[in-house]
């Protein structure tokens, strides 16, 4: 099959393996990974590929199992395989959704929790990273205090039903996906900070855009127009639009 190029489900950095391996290692975090064929080529998709764009989530030749064993068989290996291929390409609002209808199908195995699990905590550092024009940070302190508490839930449950063996992974990569998440919500905390502070001084920013654009215009006036010699009419021209540029500048910082 030669190299593909997969997405590292703890650190998300991309990076290319051998795919004839079956398995890879994260060269920035460690992380090891199972790649697991696709044993067929038009699988059973259950009651999970009713939700939206999910419906070619097991399209691709290979089928990404990441962190979880390797013994993926039983009822709701489809829907696990789908989860997993819509985490790793970014689709969490999917894959919630079809790991929600695992766990209702099959709630006594652990990796459909841990997906569940997975993909909250996922959904939950996307959404925080794409709040850009937010001003009030209050909704998605809410917002993370909830999703957080749904995580910890599902969290519980995979403690509940995980062999031993396996719950130091689950543990550590748990407490990665928490982490970034809470990295998520600090950003979006100065983000929220920075819009509002520039709301607060649009006003401001308007009249000092104003003056500069007035002194760059008055300095070239002045270094063409002056009835003075050549140097007195270019130090004076280039002062005031210096002076425009610099008020320019600041009018973009604050």
């Amino acid at each position: 099959m030669g190299m593909i190029t997969i997405t590292c489900p703890r650190c998300r950095e991309d990076f290319a393996t051998n795919a004839d391996k079956g398995t890879a290692q994260c060269p920035s975090c460690g992380c090891r990974l199972l790649l697991k064929k696709r044993a067929q080529t038009t699988p059973n998709l259950d009651p999970a590929a009713a939700a939206p764009g999910v419906d070619d989530a097991l399209s691709q030749q290979d089928s990404f199992v990441g962190e979880r064993p390797s013994q993926l068989q039983g009822a709701g290996l489809a829907s696990l395989r789908q989860g997993d291929q819509l985490l790793m390409r970014g689709q969490f609002e999917q894959a919630l959704y079809v790991f929600r209808q695992s766990v209702k199908d099959t709630p006594q195995d652990y990796r459909a929790w841990w997906g569940l699990t997975t993909a909250t905590l996922q959904h939950l550092r996307a959404y925080l990273e794409n709040q850009r024009l937010a001003f009030n940070i209050e909704p998605l302190e809410n917002v993370y205090a909830r999703q957080i508490a749904s995580a910890k839930r599902a969290m519980d449950q995979v403690r509940r039903l995980v062999p031993d063996a396996s719950r130091p992974m689950l543990e550590e990569s748990y407490s990665y996906e928490c982490h970034d998440a809470a990295q998520a919500l600090h950003k979006a905390r100065r983000v929220c900070r920075k819009n509002l502070r520039r709301h607060r001084n649009f006003g401001l920013r308007l009249t000092l855009v104003f003056i500069a654009i007035l002194l760059i215009a008055s300095g070239l006036a002045c270094a063409m127009l002056l009835p003075l010699e050549l140097p007195g009419r270019l130090t004076i021209g280039a002062a005031a639009c210096i002076v425009g540029l610099l008020s320019a500048v600041f009018a973009l910082r604050i």
